[in-house]
């Protein structure tokens, strides 16, 4: 049955449920390289702002301007320099790679933090699927 955000009868659930989740994913895609340093500024910006949101976010905000830079500057100075990479997908791929490496480098440093443990648990379950299937 289909139904309507009209229908009296219906209860809302398909009125613009449509494309929300794809966005969200959408943009956990694009900042998955930048969120180690995001948590990073964050948890670090908590500790001396005593917990207060604002100064958290300017933390995670900090931290991602941090990420922008090192990969934007720094990061992509060496990979396609001095390992002559000229593929920009290539590079990306590393770079996500080297996110992966972070949040498992993280994860003692703040083993509270909710999103490092939702994002190890899920690349730990992928390699386990991984290699169970191979």
């Amino acid at each position: 049955m289909s139904c309507s955000c009209g229908d009296p009868y219906c209860d809302g659930y398909y009125c613009n449920n449509n494309g929300g989740g794809a966005f969200l994913i959408i943009i956990i895609a694009l900042l998955y390289p930048y969120l180690p340093f995001m948590i990073i500024g964050y948890e670090f910006m908590d500790k001396l702002g005593n917990g207060m949101n604002f100064i958290k976010w300017l933390g995670a905000i900090a931290g991602f301007v941090l990420g922008v830079f090192l990969y934007f500057k720094w990061l992509e100075k060496i990979i396609l320099g001095i390992f002559n990479i000229q593929s920009r997908i290539l590079y990306w791929i590393i770079v996500y790679i080297l996110a992966s490496f972070m949040f498992l480098l993280i994860k003692p440093i703040y083993p509270d933090n909710q999103v490092i443990k939702i994002v190890v648990d899920l690349w730990s379950k992928f390699f386990v699927w991984a290699l169970a299937s191979s």
